[in-house]
């Protein structure tokens, strides 16, 4: 079980190591969007998980605000995946497959709600979003945005979210590591297997 160590002890910019050798974390204290800023490196770097302490401008589906202070894990992989896009949905699936296995390590059932949330208590603990290019009728690269409500508590959250919205730290008591939560999502063997099985249709 990862007990919290220090969660602000990332420089900004800084490159951490993961078990996953196909992918590189690099961590910024401050970020208008994970998504935004995987966007403007599509075509310069790939395999590329991009960390913010805090989200200025988090969006989930339909541009909807996404509520994003320090403590959540707000990330974004940057893959150069190349898939027919009608799998596209079945990438968000296999990311909220790994979110729901690491939280057993926890002791917490979760449950994936279509298309692109984990609950647990019927609150939102987990939001994905997918997005991409079609080039020749596969994709170019996918950009996998989540956000986990980790190390803080869901009444600092605004009014209309507290009710809806569980945290980590809610069901826990205690914080927990960020970046080796990541880690275990990265290197989640169902997924690894999920996305292998989706290049191969």
């Amino acid at each position: 079980m990862m007990r919290v160590k220090s969660c602000d002890s990332m420089s900004e910019g800084s490159s951490l190591t993961s078990r996953n050798p196909l992918i590189c974390f690099l961590y910024m204290s401050r970020a208008r969007s994970t998504m935004l800023l995987a966007e403007e490196l599509v075509g310069k770097c790939s395999n590329l998980a991009l960390i913010a302490g805090i989200q200025t401008q988090g969006r989930g589906r339909y541009g909807r605000r996404w509520s994003s202070p320090r403590g959540g894990l707000w990330f974004s992989l940057l893959h150069d995946l190349k898939i027919d896009p009608s799998l596209l949905p079945f990438v968000g699936l296999a990311m909220a497959i790994s979110v729901v296995e690491c939280l057993k390590d926890f002791g917490i059932e979760a449950k994936i709600k279509w298309p692109n949330d984990v609950i647990v208590n019927d609150r939102k603990i987990c939001g994905i979003l997918i997005d991409s290019k079609i080039l020749k009728n596969k994709t170019s690269h996918i950009i996998a945005g989540v956000g986990i409500n980790v190390n803080f508590s869901s009444n600092i959250l605004p009014v209309d979210l507290k009710d809806k919205t569980i945290t980590l730290f809610d069901i826990l008591g205690y914080k927990i590591d960020l970046i080796s939560l990541l880690d275990a999502l990265c290197i989640c063997k169902k997924v690894t297997q999920a996305l292998v099985l989706l290049v191969l249709v």
